[in-house]
């Protein structure tokens, strides 16, 4: 049979690179802190049961249940204490899921999707043919596997409703750049992620992550430190009222001004004033 297109439509590539793939058991007591990546994880629970601690929401696992972990969110997985857990975990850098109005996701960016025993049981044996091509390293079995992890990742765009981004650096970096010089000469104006994620034409979590990995901060934080530092200033070299400073670096009212520069500087406005001028 020859593979026809629809009319208009083209096929979907994933530039996605497979970092590692391993079985994984956890314990039933955190013996760690919250774990953070700067690329994707896959996971495939082969047994037992237990739960996902994301940022602060708690997902229940069972076996054949798997969840996608976006880079830069804090998790830590455990088994419950009579039911030992034990997953398959692949990494994977250069693409980023992202949940549409059908997908069943949360704010922490966080897919579980319960697969019953025979259903969709071609995502257990993508993960595991990967795993043993890893193991057996027959001849070419790179190429095998990233052609595994390619299918694998689009069976899990059919089941979950997301779309995929991929990771282009070079397009990335560009587009950080831009969001970066315009906080810096637009930092007192109202600026909103789904403001620049439009200008650039990126997708919003993933503009978020992108700008985090390149500059240090997500765009937010970013413009948070702008405006303080740009009161600062105007504290020490100008006779401004705490309140005209707030609205002219771009803060919604003179209290929220006060409490996100006691946060960053723990002192008030005042106090930093009368600081720089003793």
């Amino acid at each position: 049979m020859e593979l026809q297109a629809s009319p208009g439509r083209q096929f979907q590539t994933f530039d996605c690179r497979l970092l590692y793939i391993k079985r994984a058991a956890y314990p039933s007591k955190p013996n760690r802190e919250l774990q953070e990546h700067t690329y994707t994880e896959l996971y495939y629970i082969t047994k037992g049961s237990g739960e996902f601690l994301i940022d602060q929401t708690i997902c229940p696992l069972q076996k054949h249940d798997f969840v996608i972990i976006n880079p830069n969110i804090k998790h830590r997985l455990l088994s419950y204490e009579d039911s030992e857990l034990e997953a398959i975990v692949i990494g994977t850098d250069g693409i980023f899921f992202t949940p549409n109005e059908f997908t069943d996701m949360n704010s922490s960016l966080y897919i579980k999707k319960s697969m019953k025993e025979n259903k969709h049981s071609h995502i257990s044996f993508y993960f595991k043919s990967i795993l043993k091509e890893i193991k057996k390293t027959d001849y070419n079995y790179e190429i095998v596997c990233q052609n595994l992890l390619e299918v694998l990742v689009t069976n899990m765009i059919r089941l979950t409703h997301c779309t995929v981004t991929s990771t282009s650096t070079a397009r990335t970096n560009k587009e950080c750049t831009f969001i970066k010089r315009y906080i810096d000469h637009h930092f007192s104006e109202n600026i909103t992620l789904d403001y620049l994620a439009d200008m650039t034409h990126m997708n919003k979590y993933y503009m978020v992550h992108a700008f985090n990995k390149y500059i240090g901060y997500s765009p937010i934080n970013y413009l948070i430190e702008k405006r303080i530092a740009e009161s600062k200033r105007l504290l020490e070299t100008s006779n401004y009222s705490i309140a005209q400073i707030a609205s002219k670096v771009g803060f919604s009212s003179q209290s929220y001004f006060s409490q996100v520069f006691k946060k960053s500087t723990q002192m008030t406005p005042n106090a930093y004033r009368k600081m720089k001028k003793r």
